[in-house]
C-alpha cells in the first residue's frame, strides 16, 4: 500500500491534491476544503506543505 494513505494526515493531502488537479486553473481554497471537510486553514496549510 502507498505509504501516504496510511494516516489520516496522509489522505487529507491526498484529497487535496485531486482536488487541485481536477479543478485547475479555476480552483478556490474555501470550495475544496468544503467539499473534502477541512477548514480554509488547515487547506492553506496542506498546500503550504505540499
Amino acid at each position: 500500500m502507498i505509504k501516504i494513505l496510511q494516516t489520516k494526515s496522509g489522505v487529507t493531502k491526498f484529497q487535496v491534491l485531486i482536488e487541485v488537479a481536477a479543478h485547475q486553473p479555476n480552483v478556490r481554497q474555501k470550495e475544496i476544503a468544503a467539499k473534502i471537510g477541512i477548514t480554509p486553514r488547515q487547506f492553506r496549510n496542506i498546500s503550504r506543505s505540499l
